[in-house]
């Protein structure tokens, strides 16, 4: 009988070195491919659906989804958020954290399961994470599907400027 990643479904967690605690899930053979889903902005792991994740292990996957830092079950960060102007001039705080801490993050959970390569698939923010990574550490990815996405650079895929202003307005 083949040994299963863990208990499958269950919320397992994982303290990295920078003291960001990942919660994660992990379903499937230890033997087989893995991959790591990435979820979006706000999103938690259970965006990635029981149905969608199943028909992944069905087809010989190993498959690992993580809440990002900042949702679900993982670690809130303290720090506030940027204001709007400073977001509107896409000026970090100096405590803020980037893409590349989270690609860090879900290096991290991958190294915890002993896992040294991965297919990679993020969507919305988890595919511009995911592409963080696969720039980062090449070495680690197999394959990289980036879903709805964008690349993060300030000029590429940007709203236009009445949607900005309509996100700016009080809410109704």
């Amino acid at each position: 009988m083949p040994e299963t990643s863990g208990a499958e479904g269950v919320d397992q967690y994982a303290t990295l070195p920078s003291g960001i605690r990942i919660c994660f899930r992990d379903y499937g053979d230890k033997a087989d491919p893995a991959m790591l889903l990435v979820a979006g902005l706000g999103e938690d792991l259970t965006f990635w659906t029981d149905s969608f994740v199943g028909s992944l292990v069905t087809r010989g996957f190993r498959v690992v989804v993580i809440d990002n830092r900042d949702a679900g079950q993982s670690t809130f960060v303290a720090a506030p958020p940027p204001g709007l102007w400073r977001q509107l001039a896409g000026r970090p705080r100096a405590d803020a954290y980037a893409l590349a801490d989270m690609g860090q993050d879900g290096i991290g959970v991958l190294d915890h399961l002993g896992i040294s390569r991965v297919h990679l698939v993020g969507r919305s923010m988890g595919g511009m994470i995911a592409q963080t990574i696969a720039a980062t550490a090449p070495e680690r990815v197999l394959s990289l599907t980036s879903v709805y996405s964008t690349t993060g650079a300030r000029k590429v895929g940007q709203p236009a400027l009445s949607t900005v202003l309509l996100l700016a307005a009080p809410p109704a």
